[in-house]
Protein backbone atom coordinates (compact mmCIF):
# COMPACT_ATOMS: atom_id res chain seq x y z
CA UNK A 1 0.00 0.00 0.00
CA UNK A 2 1.08 3.68 -0.52
CA UNK A 3 0.63 6.62 1.34
CA UNK A 4 -3.14 7.14 0.43
CA UNK A 5 -3.95 3.62 1.92
CA UNK A 6 -1.64 3.78 4.78
CA UNK A 7 -3.16 7.02 6.07
CA UNK A 8 -6.71 5.86 5.93
CA UNK A 9 -5.79 2.52 7.52
CA UNK A 10 -3.98 3.97 10.53
CA UNK A 11 -6.61 6.77 11.19
CA UNK A 12 -9.20 3.99 11.47
CA UNK A 13 -7.30 1.41 13.55
CA UNK A 14 -5.78 4.66 15.39
CA UNK A 15 -9.71 5.44 16.34
CA UNK A 16 -10.08 1.30 17.76
CA UNK A 17 -12.88 1.26 14.48
CA UNK A 18 -13.33 -1.92 12.34
CA UNK A 19 -14.55 -1.58 8.76
CA UNK A 20 -18.00 -2.78 10.08
CA UNK A 21 -18.29 0.28 12.30
CA UNK A 22 -17.68 2.72 9.62
CA UNK A 23 -19.75 0.65 6.95
CA UNK A 24 -22.93 1.69 9.44
CA UNK A 25 -21.75 5.48 9.90
CA UNK A 26 -20.82 6.23 6.59
CA UNK A 27 -23.18 4.29 4.36
CA UNK A 28 -20.51 2.93 2.45
CA UNK A 29 -20.28 -1.30 1.96
CA UNK A 30 -17.46 -2.26 3.93
CA UNK A 31 -15.80 -3.69 0.85
CA UNK A 32 -15.72 -0.45 -0.35
CA UNK A 33 -13.96 0.21 2.50
CA UNK A 34 -11.35 -2.32 2.65
CA UNK A 35 -10.67 -1.55 -1.04
CA UNK A 36 -9.76 2.25 -0.79
CA UNK A 37 -7.45 0.97 1.85
CA UNK A 38 -5.46 -1.17 0.32
CA UNK A 39 -5.88 0.74 -3.11
CA UNK A 40 -7.86 -1.94 -5.14
CA UNK A 41 -9.46 0.95 -7.27
CA UNK A 42 -10.52 -1.05 -10.01
CA UNK A 43 -12.63 -2.86 -7.50
CA UNK A 44 -15.26 0.22 -6.90
CA UNK A 45 -17.90 0.84 -8.93
CA UNK A 46 -15.87 3.44 -11.13
CA UNK A 47 -14.09 7.32 -10.90
CA UNK A 48 -16.81 9.22 -9.46
CA UNK A 49 -18.22 6.28 -6.30
CA UNK A 50 -14.50 6.07 -6.23
CA UNK A 51 -13.89 10.04 -4.90
CA UNK A 52 -17.31 9.88 -3.29
CA UNK A 53 -16.45 7.13 -1.13
CA UNK A 54 -12.99 8.46 -0.08
CA UNK A 55 -14.03 12.02 0.58
CA UNK A 56 -17.09 10.79 2.51
CA UNK A 57 -14.54 7.95 4.24
CA UNK A 58 -11.38 10.49 4.72
CA UNK A 59 -14.08 13.03 6.81
CA UNK A 60 -15.70 10.35 9.17
CA UNK A 61 -11.64 9.43 10.07
CA UNK A 62 -10.60 13.28 10.66
CA UNK A 63 -8.72 13.39 7.88
CA UNK A 64 -8.69 16.32 5.59
CA UNK A 65 -10.43 14.69 2.42
CA UNK A 66 -9.41 16.86 -0.37
CA UNK A 67 -5.63 16.50 -0.53
CA UNK A 68 -6.13 12.63 -0.77
CA UNK A 69 -9.00 12.83 -3.49
CA UNK A 70 -6.51 15.04 -5.45
CA UNK A 71 -4.19 11.85 -5.09
CA UNK A 72 -6.43 9.77 -6.19
CA UNK A 73 -7.78 11.58 -9.19
CA UNK A 74 -3.68 12.07 -9.81
CA UNK A 75 -3.61 8.47 -9.95
CA UNK A 76 -6.83 6.81 -11.75
CA UNK A 77 -6.94 7.15 -15.41
CA UNK A 78 -9.72 9.10 -16.69
CA UNK A 79 -13.28 6.85 -17.74
CA UNK A 80 -13.44 6.76 -21.47
CA UNK A 81 -16.87 8.28 -22.82
CA UNK A 82 -19.62 5.36 -23.03
CA UNK A 83 -21.45 7.20 -25.83
CA UNK A 84 -20.13 6.91 -29.28
CA UNK A 85 -20.11 9.76 -31.72
CA UNK A 86 -22.47 9.99 -33.94
CA UNK A 87 -21.53 9.15 -37.40
CA UNK A 88 -22.20 11.29 -40.21
CA UNK A 89 -24.85 10.87 -42.82
CA UNK A 90 -23.88 8.97 -45.53
CA UNK A 91 -25.10 11.29 -48.71
CA UNK A 92 -26.67 8.99 -51.82
CA UNK A 93 -27.06 10.26 -54.87
CA UNK A 94 -30.39 10.09 -56.77
CA UNK A 95 -31.63 8.30 -59.27
CA UNK A 96 -35.00 8.92 -61.53
CA UNK A 97 -36.70 5.68 -60.91
CA UNK A 98 -37.45 3.60 -64.70
CA UNK A 99 -41.10 3.61 -65.65
CA UNK A 100 -41.42 0.07 -65.21
CA UNK A 101 -40.79 0.92 -61.63
CA UNK A 102 -43.20 3.94 -61.98
CA UNK A 103 -46.33 1.84 -64.04
CA UNK A 104 -47.51 -0.12 -61.20
CA UNK A 105 -47.92 2.89 -58.63
CA UNK A 106 -49.98 4.70 -61.14
CA UNK A 107 -52.25 2.01 -61.78
CA UNK A 108 -52.61 1.57 -57.86
CA UNK A 109 -53.33 5.46 -57.57
CA UNK A 110 -55.95 5.04 -60.33
CA UNK A 111 -57.27 2.74 -58.86
CA UNK A 112 -57.91 4.03 -55.46
CA UNK A 113 -58.86 7.26 -57.25
CA UNK A 114 -61.56 5.35 -58.75
CA UNK A 115 -62.95 3.28 -55.26
CA UNK A 116 -62.79 7.23 -53.68
CA UNK A 117 -65.01 8.35 -56.42
CA UNK A 118 -67.79 5.59 -56.22
CA UNK A 119 -67.95 5.87 -52.40
CA UNK A 120 -68.32 9.71 -52.22
CA UNK A 121 -69.11 10.93 -55.85
CA UNK A 122 -72.64 9.48 -56.40
CA UNK A 123 -74.99 12.52 -55.92
CA UNK A 124 -78.02 10.60 -56.03
CA UNK A 125 -77.30 8.62 -53.04
CA UNK A 126 -78.28 11.05 -49.70
CA UNK A 127 -76.39 10.59 -46.65
CA UNK A 128 -77.14 8.55 -43.57
CA UNK A 129 -77.64 10.16 -40.58
CA UNK A 130 -77.07 8.15 -37.61
CA UNK A 131 -79.72 9.17 -34.72
CA UNK A 132 -81.37 7.96 -31.89
CA UNK A 133 -84.55 5.28 -32.92
CA UNK A 134 -87.72 6.86 -33.60
CA UNK A 135 -90.27 5.72 -31.70
CA UNK A 136 -91.61 2.47 -34.12
CA UNK A 137 -88.06 1.11 -34.05
CA UNK A 138 -87.97 1.31 -30.10
CA UNK A 139 -90.97 -1.39 -30.20
CA UNK A 140 -89.75 -3.49 -33.72
CA UNK A 141 -86.03 -3.60 -31.96
CA UNK A 142 -85.13 -5.23 -28.80
CA UNK A 143 -87.16 -4.39 -25.72
CA UNK A 144 -85.71 -1.90 -23.14
CA UNK A 145 -84.88 -2.75 -19.71
CA UNK A 146 -87.54 -2.54 -17.66
CA UNK A 147 -86.97 -2.42 -13.54
CA UNK A 148 -88.20 -5.38 -12.07
CA UNK A 149 -91.78 -5.41 -10.36
CA UNK A 150 -91.88 -4.93 -6.69
CA UNK A 151 -92.91 -8.80 -6.28
CA UNK A 152 -90.21 -10.08 -7.83
CA UNK A 153 -87.19 -11.00 -5.57
CA UNK A 154 -83.92 -9.05 -5.93
CA UNK A 155 -80.84 -10.65 -6.58
CA UNK A 156 -78.93 -11.84 -3.63
CA UNK A 157 -75.88 -9.44 -3.35
CA UNK A 158 -72.53 -11.83 -3.92
CA UNK A 159 -70.42 -12.66 -1.17
CA UNK A 160 -66.71 -12.26 -1.05
CA UNK A 161 -64.78 -15.69 -1.13
CA UNK A 162 -62.12 -13.33 1.35
CA UNK A 163 -61.79 -11.25 4.10
CA UNK A 164 -60.27 -7.89 3.63
CA UNK A 165 -59.84 -6.06 6.72
CA UNK A 166 -58.50 -3.11 7.34
CA UNK A 167 -57.17 -1.41 11.31
CA UNK A 168 -56.69 1.66 11.85
CA UNK A 169 -55.82 3.13 15.58
CA UNK A 170 -58.08 6.40 14.67
CA UNK A 171 -58.40 7.18 18.64
CA UNK A 172 -55.36 6.54 20.47
CA UNK A 173 -52.77 3.43 20.79
CA UNK A 174 -54.21 -0.59 20.46
CA UNK A 175 -52.70 -3.50 20.77
CA UNK A 176 -53.37 -6.54 18.66
CA UNK A 177 -53.32 -9.93 18.13
CA UNK A 178 -54.09 -11.59 14.77
CA UNK A 179 -54.63 -15.34 13.96
CA UNK A 180 -55.41 -17.50 11.21
CA UNK A 181 -58.65 -19.68 11.53
CA UNK A 182 -59.43 -19.50 15.54
CA UNK A 183 -57.82 -18.70 18.95
CA UNK A 184 -55.79 -21.59 18.09
CA UNK A 185 -54.10 -20.47 14.73
CA UNK A 186 -50.82 -19.66 13.46
CA UNK A 187 -49.78 -15.74 14.66
CA UNK A 188 -50.03 -13.30 11.97
CA UNK A 189 -49.73 -10.03 13.46
CA UNK A 190 -48.73 -9.11 17.15
CA UNK A 191 -47.71 -5.81 18.17
CA UNK A 192 -49.12 -2.29 19.48
CA UNK A 193 -50.33 -0.35 16.75
CA UNK A 194 -49.63 3.47 17.20
CA UNK A 195 -52.34 5.94 17.17
CA UNK A 196 -53.26 7.38 13.17
CA UNK A 197 -51.71 4.25 11.82
CA UNK A 198 -52.94 1.30 9.89
CA UNK A 199 -53.08 -2.24 9.11
CA UNK A 200 -54.71 -4.57 7.02
CA UNK A 201 -55.01 -8.61 6.37
CA UNK A 202 -56.51 -11.01 4.11
CA UNK A 203 -57.77 -13.92 4.79
CA UNK A 204 -60.85 -16.91 4.78
CA UNK A 205 -61.56 -16.43 8.66
CA UNK A 206 -59.32 -14.29 11.40
CA UNK A 207 -59.62 -14.36 14.81
CA UNK A 208 -58.70 -11.06 16.29
CA UNK A 209 -57.99 -9.98 19.55
CA UNK A 210 -58.33 -6.13 20.27
CA UNK A 211 -56.30 -4.47 23.08
CA UNK A 212 -58.52 -1.44 23.36
CA UNK A 213 -61.54 -1.34 21.07
CA UNK A 214 -62.26 2.21 21.91
CA UNK A 215 -59.29 3.57 19.99
CA UNK A 216 -59.49 1.14 16.79
CA UNK A 217 -61.87 1.75 14.01
CA UNK A 218 -62.45 -1.58 11.37
CA UNK A 219 -63.45 -2.37 7.94
CA UNK A 220 -64.33 -5.67 6.56
CA UNK A 221 -64.36 -5.55 2.72
CA UNK A 222 -64.87 -1.66 2.41
CA UNK A 223 -67.64 -1.91 5.14
CA UNK A 224 -66.99 -0.79 8.58
CA UNK A 225 -67.29 -3.27 11.20
CA UNK A 226 -69.80 -1.33 14.08
CA UNK A 227 -70.16 -4.38 16.50
CA UNK A 228 -66.44 -3.22 18.15
CA UNK A 229 -67.35 -1.61 22.01
CA UNK A 230 -66.46 1.93 22.72
CA UNK A 231 -64.36 0.85 25.50
CA UNK A 232 -60.59 -0.19 26.43
CA UNK A 233 -61.31 -4.05 28.10
CA UNK A 234 -59.94 -7.01 25.40
CA UNK A 235 -62.55 -8.16 23.08
CA UNK A 236 -62.31 -11.43 20.32
CA UNK A 237 -63.58 -10.75 17.13
CA UNK A 238 -64.31 -13.62 14.48
CA UNK A 239 -64.26 -12.11 11.09
CA UNK A 240 -65.48 -14.08 7.81
CA UNK A 241 -65.57 -13.24 4.19
CA UNK A 242 -69.41 -12.31 4.95
CA UNK A 243 -69.77 -10.79 8.69
CA UNK A 244 -67.48 -10.44 11.89
CA UNK A 245 -68.86 -11.59 15.70
CA UNK A 246 -67.63 -10.97 18.98
CA UNK A 247 -66.71 -14.26 20.50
Amino acid sequence: MTELGTRLREARIGRGLELVDLETSTKIRARYLAALEEERFDALPGTAYAKAFLRTYAQHLGLQAQPLVDDLDARLSPEEPSIAPLSLPVRRSFRVPSPLVLLPLAAGLLLVTLLVAGEFGGGSRSPRVIGPPSRAEGHAGAPAHRAPASGQPRPARLVPKVARVVLTAARGDCWLLVRIDSQTGRVLYENTLSRGSSTSFVGSRLWIRIGAPGSLSATLNGRPIGILPRNDHPTNVLVGPGAARIV
